[in-house]
């Protein structure tokens, strides 16, 4: 007969195991299941920096498996590896559905995959999905009006945008479909490579339009609608507002259905949502502008104001934004057009705040059209802003810093690392001090090496060689690369030293040294280019 004592040892025996097996429970590894959009950087290596700073691991699809600018995704790899065990792992699945159904956004825009063979596609991948009993987290682009730049179409490029905005003004307006000049217009444009843009372009939103009545059975299921490159008017307005209401009508809340601008960033904006659903964290952020202009205005490329386009972003991130500073959990510094003296203000408050232990993450819109020399005029931040966070040793703290693209593009790579630092502090983990810097040194040398200086040089040199920089050949991008190489390992070595040498990265162990530097063009363009590298700690 066991006797009270000995129920004692049994019951002490439990606890210090439950005690041992605790740490194990609260940092067991995160895994997330990642197809992305295509191989572009912004798209499959930045949630992978991201979630690297919070030791969260992404599996995802080989890259010879995604698309690119010439190669469609092959769906039978990218099934049978959604098919595999080892993906039982994973706590929850980030989906492009552009990728499923075309083979990657290029494609997209591309009339050569069927309505049926489409949605057969996604159908199989989210009858397996679902079978896993994980959460699945749908992203799919709103196609943009226009279509890929080519050499075939650049003679009437232009034309064939502004015959999509009429078609669909006439359509929206309810006037003759004939009328407001389309004629003309249409007369420069090959016949039936304007009827298959608008055959694709129905076959996207029928697509959309299934996916949405899923939603009401599938309750694993969250589907965001990213608008890709909007213009102020075109046909995504209307194909939008008919997909919301359809929505509305079958009583999908926001939380299953959402439409936003960009698609670039959802990678990683979904990334931190599945992390905070996981963990039922709703983290609360503030908002700080440098004036009251800049929430007003809109970006180019999109069709909201800044401030809604922000609220967005955040949401679907699985945050709520608070008036209250001494509520927020976070600080997200939206920095736009500006004066000197706002500007310096602003990066004030920035400093009170960081050197206070606030988590701060400043996406850098730029907002000013009016430098017609800077290239794109749209994708590039602030130097001035990024110099003085650097100069007043502010950078490398910053939960984030971003610049790189369209509004939302830029606030969604913001937004994810600063959930990152979030999540770790409300599950009482230490962030990873290496990731986090390496992310930090990969955005200023990206946006600020490539994009403002190296990729200013290799326009120049495309423009007196007379090339097209969005179209290179496979000759010409290796000549390329190695003018891009040498400039950018010019500007990695001066930050690194600047910014970077000697940091703290936890454990008495401080980065020296940058090795395993790879920088290359992950496409035939110059417009965006892959940077990978690693640390030398001691």
């Amino acid at each position: 007969m066991k006797t009270v004592g000995d129920r004692n040892y049994y019951y002490i025996f439990y606890f210090l195991l439950i005690l041992l097996l605790q740490p194990q429970i609260i940092f067991s590894k995160n895994i997330i299941g990642y197809i992305p959009l295509d191989t572009r950087p912004c798209c499959e290596q930045f949630p992978k920096l991201i979630a690297d700073i919070a030791d969260i691991e992404i599996l995802q699809p080989d890259t010879k498996n995604i698309g690119n600018d010439k190669r469609d995704a092959d769906f039978n790899n990218i099934l049978s590896w959604i098919e595999g065990a080892d993906r039982s792992k994973c706590d929850a699945f980030i989906v492009s559905l552009d990728t499923i159904c075309y083979g990657g956004l290029v494609q997209s825009r591309l009339n050569n995959i069927s309505q049926e063979d489409a949605i057969n596609r996604i159908k199989k991948c989210i009858d397996v999905l679902i079978a896993k009993n994980k959460p699945i987290y749908l992203f799919g682009s709103l196609t943009r009006v226009p279509p890929t730049y080519t050499k075939e179409n650049a003679s009437y490029y232009k034309e064939i945008v502004n015959a999509l905005r009429i078609t669909y003004k006439n359509k929206i307006e309810k006037v003759d479909r004939n009328s407001n000049g389309i004629q003309d217009l249409l007369k420069k444009i090959p016949k039936h490579e304007f009827e298959s843009i608008l055959r694709m372009r129905k076959r996207n939103f029928k697509i959309h339009k299934y996916i949405v009545s899923q939603l009401k059975q599938k309750k694993n299921l969250m589907y965001v609608l990213g608008q890709d490159d909007a213009k102020r008017l075109g046909p995504h307005i209307y194909e939008s507002e008919k997909l919301m209401k359809m929505a509305k009508s079958d009583s999908i809340s926001q939380d299953r259905f959402q439409y936003v601008q960009g698609i670039d960033q959802l990678g990683c904006t979904l990334l931190a949502r599945a992390l905070f659903d996981k963990y039922q964290l709703n983290p609360v952020i503030k908002i700080m502008y440098p004036n009251k202009s800049v929430p007003r205005l809109v970006n180019k490329y999109e069709s909201i104001p800044i401030n809604e386009s922000v609220r967005k972003q955040l949401d679907i991130a699985g945050c709520r934004v608070v008036d209250n500073k001494k509520l927020a959990d976070g600080f997200l510094f939206v920095n736009g057009k500006n004066s000197s003296d706002e500007l310096l203000k602003f990066l004030q408050k920035v400093k009170k705040y960081t050197l206070n232990k606030k988590l701060c993450s400043i996406p850098d819109l730029d907002l000013d059209y009016t430098n017609k020399e800077k290239l794109g005029s749209k994708q590039t931040g602030n130097q001035e802003l990024i110099k003085w966070l650097m100069r007043n040793e502010i950078y490398p703290v910053l939960a984030g810093y971003d610049s790189w693209n369209t509004a939302s593009n830029t606030l969604g790579t913001a937004i994810a690392p600063l959930c990152m630092e979030i999540l770790c502090r409300k599950l009482n983990r230490s962030c990873n001090r290496e990731a986090h810097a390496k992310w930090m040194l990969h955005r200023a040398l990206d946006d600020t090496g490539y994009l403002d200086v190296v990729r200013e040089d290799a326009r120049r040199k495309a423009s007196k060689i007379g090339i097209n920089r969005y179209s290179l050949s496979d000759d010409m991008k290796i000549q390329f690369e190695q003018d891009i190489r040498e400039g950018l390992k010019k500007h990695l070595d001066k930050l690194f030293r600047e910014n970077f040498l000697n940091y703290s990265v936890g454990d008495n162990s401080r980065l020296t040294g940058i090795k395993d530097i790879d920088i290359r063009l992950p496409w035939n363009r110059t417009f965006e280019v892959y940077i990978d590298f690693s640390f030398e700690v001691r």
